[in-house]
């Protein structure tokens, strides 16, 4: 899971600072003929929903929900900038 800053242009043209949340999930294929392994490619992708479904509790009670409020200043990033030596 990674998450990453951002903004977000509205139709009007100003921008607001996003919180982007992304992730992948893998699914090992361990079957060796080939029939096997695009039935289980298939039962995987069919699955999706239960991948989308983690994903979205996981950022809904580990980060949506924090009982723990970050107040920023203006302009303040929480993901800290890399300093250039």
């Amino acid at each position: 899971m990674d998450i990453n800053e951002g903004g977000l242009q509205l139709p009007d043209k100003t921008v607001r600072p996003i919180v982007l949340f992304t992730a992948s999930f893998n699914h090992a294929i361990v079957q060796e003929e080939q029939s096997q392994r695009l039935e289980v490619i298939s039962q995987i992708i069919s699955n999706w929903r239960t991948d989308l479904e983690a994903y979205t509790e996981l950022v809904d009670t580990k980060f949506l929900n924090s009982p723990y409020q970050i107040n920023l200043a203006p302009n303040q990033s929480i993901i800290p900038t890399a300093r250039i030596f």
